[in-house]
């Protein structure tokens, strides 16, 4: 319900860039929003006016943080607010990998892919990034 509670408070306070949110059952965590068309858009798409939107959208939202309103979200499932944080919240994900019960062709693959691919490749990120920031107390 924490992505409810933040598009209702972005669209209460007039941010009409996101799905309005119709309605919250917080006992079968469902909610209902509008529909926007769209579709993500590719690396060579990403231009100066695409960054801008996404700049002034943060602005428009920062507007309201020191509200009582902002006070009471929840925070984000996901939330870090320091480096140590994004590592714990990362190995978190990487975790659930080892413990995935593969039902069928595709997770199997990508279960591969991750073990012989991503994994070392997040090990060998783990040591850099613990001795660049954690060990100098950059967090």
């Amino acid at each position: 319900m924490t992505e409810y509670s933040f598009l209702n408070f972005a669209w209460t306070n007039g941010l009409r860039q996101i799905p309005e949110p119709l309605c919250c059952d917080q006992k079968n965590l469902l909610s209902l929003f509008t529909f926007i068309d769209g579709r993500k858009l590719k690396k060579n798409e990403v231009k100066e006016e695409q960054i801008k939107q996404a700049v002034d959208f943060i602005n428009q939202l920062n507007q309201y943080k020191q509200t009582k309103e902002a006070a009471t979200l929840p925070m984000a499932s996901e939330a870090c607010f320091n480096f140590e944080s994004h590592i714990y919240n990362a190995q978190n994900r990487m975790n659930r990998w080892e413990n995935l019960t593969l039902t069928d062709d595709i997770e199997r693959k990508a279960k591969q892919f991750i073990d012989k691919t991503w994994a070392p490749l997040w090990e060998k990120l783990k040591r850099i990034l613990f001795h660049k920031f954690i060990q100098k107390g950059l967090k």
